[in-house]
């Protein structure tokens, strides 16, 4: 193969890993978005490792599922979701990524929270590892920058112990 047949054949590489990556992004949004835990196993890897922030830190997708639907499940204050990404960065090298996105998340309470709304700003910084079955997350720094509304609509619901002690999420009732 010539030297341009290589660099093409590598640029394509690029792209395709930049949109798998940015399509297991989508994923996730719509699993939070519709409360459909399953496809989750798509995008994060079993041995996942979430950190929250604040001192809050899951090990493994099954902890994770867990935390999530503690707090936008149907047994929550939360009603509709919708989480929206923007100024995605992915960068590869070989088979480990590195993808940076902007979050914006709108949740709609239910309940004494109904006509109320948690917009929250932040940030996911994720690894990425090539795997057999495709790319999946291996490590997750979530960032949440900026709230607006009732935190209980999301947090409310999940056991206080489900966060470190002293993290603001905790919902001690």
């Amino acid at each position: 193969m010539s030297a341009p047949e290589r660099e093409v054949m590598d640029q394509l590489q690029a792209f395709q890993d930049y949109k798998a990556i940015s399509d297991k992004l989508g994923i996730w949004c719509r699993c939070a978005d519709t409360r459909d835990m399953e496809p989750m196993s798509d995008v994060f890897a079993e041995d996942v490792e979430w950190d929250f922030g604040g001192g809050t830190v899951d090990h493994g997708l099954s902890a994770v599922i867990n935390r999530i639907t503690a707090h936008v499940g149907v047994a929550t204050n939360c009603g509709q979701r919708h989480i929206h990404l923007a100024n995605l960065r992915v960068d590869v090298t070989g088979d480990l990524a590195e993808s940076e996105a902007y979050f914006f998340a709108a949740s709609a309470g239910l309940g004494r929270y109904e006509g109320q709304a948690l917009l929250q700003w932040g940030n996911y910084l994720d690894s990425w590892e090539r795997r057999p079955q495709g790319w999946r997350i291996v490590k997750r720094n979530y960032s949440n920058r900026f709230e607006v509304g009732p935190m209980e609509i999301v947090y409310g619901s999940a056991p206080a112990e489900m966060w470190q002690e002293g993290d603001a999420r905790r919902s001690d009732r």
